[in-house]
């Protein structure tokens, strides 16, 4: 099973034609008259319809109503290796300056399984002959308008053809729809996008106003005049000149005059592209851009929050759970959070599928797995996961933040979590989650080849409708809650066999327990979330000889003490070891006397973690948690 992967950017197309040559819309129903189709798949390779009739569950075409030609890897998984689609003889035989082809294309360039897609834009001069590449194409998530340089063919009869090659694999398609050539007009520029932070904290003054433009005309740029307002204000003009950026090629510009704002807000910031090449542009449609900055004082420092939808027999969950846990093992801790919910599709599903997972899938609308979400704002797929998403996340400032601590009392399978709220702003109501999690389990292995999970959520408290907050400035409220799980592990048998939380759990070791803490707003905006920091208490055995043990300093750093009372002189071992088993300090023939004994653990060079503590006298065990803190 599959997952779309989403990309960002898409070409703009020019709407002013100043001689179009050529079209086609496909909107009569089948393939076009002098078109043709070369394959090897078994399903007639490119084929003319709808969304409806030609996408399917992982390669869509959404989002076009209208007739168009595609190939559908994803539908047929046949031999779609050279499926090439091209046109009826195109006559640019009168032509002598700049052609260009504009066209709407719904294509990944995705990888899955080893396999990637490629598709190029190829020409014959030769009435369909031979054909030379003139580009290979790059992907997006959406239907994506893309403009082609055909001027070098001017003065000849061509032939345009569209190959997709699915690498042997089973991977997506390629969608393609309004084919034009046309003559474009000389000045035409797009505005494309603008480089402007959403937020900016008033003390660091000035802000750039950045943006990239794309030359959509048929001569090159030299100069360009652009203007910019602020909430509707005077225009604040500059003349950007020595260019030189070619037909169809982007450009990054800096305004020669930064904003510097005088007081904290909102605000709305609209640029505008108003001459190029001192005359003004042939299609005024596509040349503003507005974006709204937040100009803050203080903000406190942000964890950004990731809830990971996954499951144990998705196959494309494999890469892309490999591809978050690599990027975040590289971030300081105190930057992120991170949660899974176990979902209950593919096939059987994962064992450890629970309700309160089920009900954050619905509060997201999850469809398919590996499913994300950063701060409840970005919904994609792990396997699109980058470095800069983590970071455009990290400088949202934060104006409400929790200090969250919790405790976990393994011999009553207890988790009390205690979170302090503070905030700089009124922000309404929030809804306060705590989601107490397993850092790793390993019994929930399914069919996708995964043998170790991480952050699996196992309780939500109370549950995961959580509990509204009012955030109001300046507050400074404690809020506790307590969860006790309840009777023994089980394996559930499937991801339908749902474990029944009133009489059992799937904690596999309640000292590898953590929780996270966020607040989130109704919008499903995450204000702040934590880590709650360890607390874990001793548990204090106590075997059928009396022997008590008793730890601390607990947690420790570099060193601490070991308290045993024994009822009788006697020798003890001690062992310590680390969630693995592995035994990573070992005393044999230790004299304890009847009564109390202290004896000293040097601890400097474990590595921050738990660690289980066992003592052995005269054949009687007793274990204690012990929490190293570096």
């Amino acid at each position: 099973m599959k997952k779309t992967l989403l990309f960002a950017g898409a070409l703009a197309l020019a709407s002013n034609l100043s001689a179009q040559i050529f079209s086609e819309d496909f909107e009569g129903g089948s393939m076009p008259t002098g078109w043709g189709v070369t394959t090897n798949a078994t399903d007639g390779g490119w084929n003319v319809g709808t969304a409806n009739s030609l996408g399917s569950q992982y390669f869509p075409m959404t989002g076009n109503n209208t007739q168009f030609a595609a190939t559908n890897d994803d539908d047929c998984n046949c031999d779609k290796s050279d499926d090439f689609l091209y046109t009826a003889s195109i006559d640019l035989t009168s032509q002598t300056g700049a052609v260009f082809m504009s066209y709407s294309q719904y294509y990944f360039a995705a990888a899955y399984q080893g396999a990637q897609e490629v598709a190029t834009i190829e020409v014959s001069t030769n009435g369909g002959t031979s054909y030379t590449v003139l580009s290979t194409l790059a992907g997006a998530g959406a239907w994506t308008e893309v403009i082609a340089d055909l001027s070098s063919y001017a003065g000849q009869n061509i032939m345009v053809g569209f190959r997709y090659n699915d690498d042997g694999g089973w991977v997506y398609g390629m969608g393609i729809d309004d084919v034009k050539v046309y003559v474009p007009a000389d000045e035409d520029v797009t505005l494309s996008s603008l480089d402007i932070p959403n937020y900016s904290k008033l003390s660091n003054g000035a802000v750039d106003i950045k943006g990239s433009i794309r030359n959509n005309g048929g001569v090159a740029i030299t100069s360009m005049d652009v203007e910019y307002t602020v909430n509707g204000g005077s225009p604040v003009a500059a003349s950007l000149t020595g260019l030189n950026v070619a037909p169809l090629t982007d450009y990054d510009f800096t305004h020669t005059t930064p904003w510097t704002p005088a007081a904290e807000g909102d605000y709305t910031i609209e640029v505008k592209v108003t001459a190029v090449n001192g005359v003004a542009d042939a299609d005024i449609t596509d040349n503003v851009q507005t974006h709204d900055i937040n100009v803050y004082t203080n903000a406190y420092p942000r964890v950004v929050l990731y809830e990971t939808f996954t499951s144990s027999t998705c196959p494309p969950c494999v890469p892309g759970n490999a591809n978050f846990e690599g990027i975040i093992a590289t971030l300081p801790d105190s930057q992120f959070a991170s949660i899974k919910y176990q979902m209950s599709w593919p096939g059987n599903g994962d064992p450890y599928n629970a309700a309160d997972g089920n009900t954050r899938r619905g509060y997201y609308n999850i469809s398919s797995v590996p499913g994300m979400e950063i701060d409840g704002g970005w919904d994609g797929n792990s396997n699109s996961f980058t470095a800069a998403l983590h970071d455009a996340a990290l400088e949202v400032p934060a104006f409400v933040n929790i200090d969250a601590e919790y405790s976990v009392t393994v011999a009553d399978q207890a988790v009390r979590t205690c979170a302090t709220i503070t905030a700089l702003k009124d922000l309404g109501n929030a809804t306060l989650q705590i989601a107490i999690k397993e850092h790793k389990t390993v019994q929930n292995v399914g069919t996708n080849g995964e043998t170790e999970f991480f952050d699996v959520v196992k309780k939500m408290v109370p549950d995961a409708d959580g509990e509204t907050v009012a955030i109001t400035a300046g507050m400074n409220q404690k809020i506790c809650k307590d969860y006790t799980f309840q009777g023994n592990f089980r394996l559930p048998n499937s991801a339908q066999d749902l474990i029944n939380d009133a009489n059992e759990h799937s904690v596999e070791e309640f000292t590898d327990l953590g929780v996270v803490v966020w607040l989130q707003a109704s919008d499903k905006t995450v204000f702040n979330a934590a880590n709650a920091t360890s607390g874990i208490t001793s548990v204090n055995n106590v075997d059928a000889a009396n022997n008590n043990i008793n730890i601390y300093p607990n947690p420790a750093v570099s060193n601490t003490t070991l308290a045993i009372s024994s009822a009788d002189a006697a020798n003890a071992s001690i062992k310590v070891l680390d969630l693995v088993g592995k035994t990573v300090i070992y005393m044999n023939n230790v004299n304890v006397n009847s009564g109390q004994n202290n004896i000293e653990l040097n601890t400097a060079n474990l590595n921050a973690g738990v660690y289980m503590v066992e003592v052995t006298i005269d054949g009687q065990v007793s274990t204690s948690q012990l929490v190293i803190q570096k």
